[in-house]
């Protein structure tokens, strides 16, 4: 079984710290009938022949996301190196 759920928020961050987002929650009912062939479809007395069983359960989905910013050298290299937390931030982001 595939489910999907979404959230969405704006936050602020530095590279390396880290961000919790919760409450996703998925509340599910399950009902199921069980019944001997032939038996169970008599009626009235196809309740003697079986059974009801119902059951709930609830998922709680917790995303843990910790960005990292990367940095490009300016050489025409292949090397990228982390961005320290509260240097080289864009304009506007204090640090």
């Amino acid at each position: 079984m595939v489910s999907t759920r979404e959230a969405q928020t704006t936050v602020r961050l530095k590279s390396g710290e880290r961000l919790a987002i919760g409450g996703l929650r998925q509340d599910q009912d399950l009902k199921q009938n069980t019944q001997i062939p032939v038996l169970g479809s008599i009626p009235l007395l196809g309740r003697l022949f079986g059974s009801r069983t119902t059951s709930n359960s609830t998922d709680d989905l917790v995303s843990m996301i910790r960005p990292v910013i990367l940095e490009f050298n300016g050489d025409g290299g292949s090397s990228i190196t982390p961005v320290d937390a509260g240097s080289n931030l864009p304009p506007g982001c204090s640090g």
